[in-house]
């Protein structure tokens, strides 16, 4: 059984280091299993999975993420640019970085469906997804 705590401290290790594919991958899977041992005694699993992608697009994602298909989503660092009102957010060294990369900065994205969004909000919002189900 997944303990709460492997999760929250999955979650804390990516927060930690943002741009880790690998720490990325560990939470996705540490939420997937997660997801499969909440399947009620009896039900059928693939069933249950679906009815817990149906009811939250973050959870549908992570599951996607976590069957690791050639054609389905995956994790990539990618440079972003960033927008003159977000730089005072930024980091000195994500600043520094802008600088030399014509406005852009690194950032784990999750690519899926020819889409792009960013990976640690994702993710944030499928564990609390989780936690709600």
């Amino acid at each position: 059984m997944l303990e709460r705590h492997s999760i929250k401290s999955a979650l804390a290790g990516l927060e930690a280091a943002p741009q880790s594919r690998k720490r990325a991958m560990l939470l996705v899977l540490l939420v997937d299993a997660a997801i499969d041992a909440r399947c009620p005694a009896g039900a059928d699993p693939l069933a249950w999975r679906a009815e817990r992608g149906a009811a939250d697009a973050a959870l549908a994602l992570v599951m996607e993420l976590a069957a690791m298909r050639d054609d389905g989503a995956r994790l990539v660092v990618e440079a972003v640019e960033v927008p003159l009102a977000e730089y005072p957010a930024l980091t000195e060294a994500h600043y520094m970085v802008s600088l030399y990369n014509g406005a852009t900065v690194p950032r784990l994205r999750v690519v899926a469906g020819g889409t792009a969004a960013d990976a640690l909000p994702l993710l944030r919002r499928a564990v609390a997804a989780l936690g709600n189900g």
